[in-house]
């Protein structure tokens, strides 16, 4: 008997499907630079915001990013599942390109994509079993909780639950915007100084 294969998460099979994009870029004056350079075309679409949003919403972003306490790996395992949980499929594809440069490996991307991922650490699953109960739940359990202290910090941690909301909330911009993929990844690009 062939063993069955692990169930894909409800949006996986949808990011297959390019979306309509279901509004222009704003104008943006001048040259404007995000984190990696050339703004990404998710970073263009946020311009809609209201000036002084956006600018939180780009301070946190960038905060998160370069002067987090978490292993940038954790980071962008967070952000893969998040966008996986979501079914955004520009963060997904943007933020694997990333994680593969920082070192997390292909199989363990392919992970989490799945219900339940197999293949990964004990660490990385305290952040999957976290990340999917900050999604689907809001409140994760003290189950959740305590496993993933054994791992990190309680800063980590609420790192982790800040990654996780900040990322949701660009996936729901991004997937309600349909905006497209960028040709280049970000991680083909210099990276930050901090990672």
């Amino acid at each position: 008997m062939k063993p069955q294969e692990p169930q894909l998460l409800r949006f996986v099979h949808e990011m297959d499907t390019p979306l309509v994009q279901r509004f222009e870029y704003p104008a943006i004056p001048g040259v404007q630079q995000g984190l990696y350079g050339a703004l990404t075309n998710g970073q263009r679409i946020t311009h809609h915001l209201h000036k002084p949003v956006l600018e939180g919403i780009v301070a946190l972003s960038g905060a998160l990013m370069k002067d987090g306490l978490l292993d940038p790996c954790i980071r962008e395992i967070v952000i893969v599942r998040t966008g996986y949980l979501t079914g955004s499929a520009y963060e997904v594809v943007q933020h694997r390109s990333l994680a593969v440069r920082l070192g997390v490996a292909e199989s363990t991307l392919d992970a989490l994509a799945h219900v339940t991922p197999l293949g990964i650490s004990d660490r990385e699953i305290a952040t999957v079993n976290l990340v999917d109960e900050l999604v689907n739940t809001s409140r994760p359990s003290d189950e959740s909780v305590s496993h993933a202290l054994q791992y990190f910090s309680v800063p980590e941690l609420f790192e982790i639950i800040a990654v996780t909301g900040n990322w949701w909330t660009l996936s729901r911009i991004l997937c309600t915007s349909g905006v497209a993929i960028d040709d280049d990844r970000i991680g083909n690009r210099p990276l930050p100084c901090a990672q």
